[in-house]
């Protein structure tokens, strides 16, 4: 009777640590992802965490808004329109050279004209095919819409 009282607080006890653990999780981490066929021949998947309330239409251009603002606009440009951005925006004295690199299978270049656009040409790497990201709310508003965006060609 004693050894079985001892197997019953352990089984509450380790009950109680497995309920406890899922506390604090109240904002999972979800996703949207959309693939379009786009004009490049190219396929592209595009997946977007919406924790926090963010969506994703599956429209293109497709929007991120958040709370039913719009956020950001995005719109499939090929590779020969990446370059041409990537150029004119090194080159150009009427635009703020914010941010490029390179983020996973991506290649970006981010900028604002001076107002309050913020604009990202992203190139997929392994495609035909990049993305021009534009945001008219905030540099902070259009930095968090692309980290939480990712682009894959799945061919």
């Amino acid at each position: 009777m004693h050894r079985r009282r001892k197997y019953w607080i352990v089984f509450v006890m380790l009950a109680m640590i497995v309920l406890c653990c899922g506390c604090g999780k109240s904002d999972l981490e979800t996703s949207q992802s959309y693939t379009y066929d786009v004009a490049t021949g190219d396929k592209i998947k595009i997946t977007f965490q919406t924790k926090g309330g963010y969506v994703i239409s599956p429209d293109t251009p497709f929007v991120i808004s958040k709370d039913g603002n719009t956020l950001s606009q995005g719109t499939f440009i090929s590779k020969a329109d990446y370059m041409e951005y990537a150029a004119s925006i090194e080159s150009a004295s009427s635009v703020t050279l914010l941010d490029s690199g390179s983020k996973g299978n991506i290649e970006y270049i981010y900028w604002t004209n001076g107002s309050s656009e913020y604009d990202y040409a992203i190139l997929i790497k392994d495609s035909e095919t990049g993305v021009l990201l534009g945001n008219n709310v905030s540099q902070e508003s259009a930095e968090d819409c692309f980290g939480r965006i990712s682009f894959e060609n799945v061919k």
